[in-house]
């Protein structure tokens, strides 16, 4: 009995994975890359709250995951200006706002003053990267690397050429089952198209 429930106990153990070490992305040239971590803060006082989680909003969306120390995220963004909000424990909360530009890469760090305080860091590559080699991507597994290991959040307003398809897929399948006419079809098609 003692063997079973131990391979049972190694088994989940094991199935858990270890957290995916960071990996430096290039951005494209029709994207813009941004990096969001917080540092791996094992030096901190006790005034710092090193259980603290931090909830990412760009342009007022909220991303899936959240930060918590020793953590980032990569988001391959349309070259525009964008607001990034970040709120501390669902409390405390601070923003920026960027201008982006396609084929380049940005850091933000979030710098825990205290408890009660953080700040947005918009910081060079140099001090970023020696910084952010200490953390793991937020929310992915090696063993689900495949999967996550690159977190896509385009601008709501960017629409690839592959959502275009499926939105035509699905607005001829409209058609099909006779809900729209031929001439709403090719409206809706035109209308696609045009965005």
């Amino acid at each position: 009995m003692k063997t079973i429930i131990l391979v049972i106990f190694i088994l989940l153990f094991n199935a858990c994975g270890t957290k995916v070490p960071f990996t430096e992305d290039k951005a494209s040239d029709k994207t813009a890359l941004l990096y969001i971590y917080v540092p791996n803060e094992t030096h901190l006082t006790s005034d710092v709250d090193r259980d603290s989680s931090y909830k990412i909003k760009i342009n007022e969306d909220s991303l899936e995951n959240y930060l918590s120390s020793g953590e980032y995220t990569k988001l391959f963004l349309k070259p525009t200006k964008v607001d990034i909000e970040v709120i501390k424990n669902a409390i405390l909360s601070e923003k920026i706002s960027l201008n982006l530009k396609a084929a380049h890469t940005y850091f933000v760090k979030i710098e825990e003053k205290n408890s009660e305080e953080f700040s947005l860091l918009v910081v060079s590559k140099d001090l970023a990267i020696n910084e952010i080699q200490k953390t793991y991507l937020s929310g992915a597994f090696e063993d689900d690397q495949k999967s996550k290991s690159v977190i896509i959040k385009p601008n709501a307003q960017e629409n690839s050429s592959q959502s275009k398809i499926e939105a035509i897929k699905k607005a001829y399948q409209l058609k099909e089952e006779g809900i729209i006419t031929a001439e709403e079809f090719q409206k809706l098609k035109e209308d696609i198209l045009s965005k």
